[in-house]
């Protein structure tokens, strides 16, 4: 299957006029997307997205890791945790790292509100190759935007500095139990490439797909190096399929 790359607009959209500038532009449609019914915007959100990746790689019964979920997101109809945890269906798990506790309860909240608690399995902490603890920089105003210090070179004015417990993919799946999922999506603002050093475990037991959000590395590179190929773009970044994953 050859690579898709007509995944929408926003995506480029956002690196063209710049992080700060595509945020104050998209911020009346998430004030109204905040004030929308949850079950009216994630239900025509996700027939947006259905047949796009990495979503329409998503079956009945998958286990599906997250790494990010932001309040901000859940709120305005875009967290991919929530789109996941749907997709799913009841026999399906999601795994999602969030290591701010605000988030962490404000996507438990979603789910116990919307059927899908069963589904959900919440690990605060944060996603890095090692056990530990980091410090981070949260924005009361913009949680998408939390990274680990150090991750990004960036004004770091609106933020709050505090100390996150760390563990990687592959511990903490052991740890929990969970079998090899089918995908592993990572939105961790700078600390992509250091999470997947810690999850070597579940790329050598066959974990079929990879999806990374942009944060200006030669992904597609880096990915052929550890046996998978672009898949597609998608509306983070980049969707990678290991070679001879259906």
């Amino acid at each position: 299957m050859p690579a898709r790359r007509d995944q929408g607009i926003l995506l480029p959209l956002k690196f063209l006029i710049g992080h700060r500038a595509y945020r104050a532009a998209s911020r009346p449609a998430a004030f109204v997307l905040s004030h929308t019914p949850d079950r009216v915007k994630y239900g025509i959100g996700e027939k947006m997205r259905r047949s796009k990746m990495p979503y329409s790689i998503i079956r009945h019964g998958d286990v599906v890791v997250q790494v990010g979920a932001p309040r901000d997101l859940v709120q305005a109809g875009r967290s991919r945790s929530v789109y996941f945890l749907r997709l799913v269906g009841p026999a399906g798990r999601v795994v999602v790292f969030e290591p701010d506790l605000k988030s962490a309860a404000c996507l438990e909240d979603f789910a116990a509100g919307n059927g899908l608690a069963d589904r959900l399995v919440m690990v605060r902490k944060g996603a890095w190759s090692t056990d530990g603890t980091l410090a981070f920089l949260s924005n009361p105003n913009h949680p998408a935007s939390n990274l680990v210090k150090g991750a990004l070179d960036i004004d770091t004015s609106r933020y709050v500095e505090t100390s996150i417990s760390v563990t990687s993919i592959d511990a903490e799946l052991k740890r929990l139990g969970i079998p090899t999922p089918r995908l592993v999506s990572i939105t961790a603002n700078g600390s992509e490439t250091v999470i997947l050093s810690g999850m070597k475990g579940v790329i050598q037991e066959g974990l079929a797909y990879i999806a990374l959000a942009v944060t200006g590395a030669d992904y597609p590179t880096m990915m052929k190096q550890i046996g998978y190929e672009l898949a597609a773009n998608d509306d983070r970044g980049f969707t990678f399929r290991k070679a001879g994953a259906t």
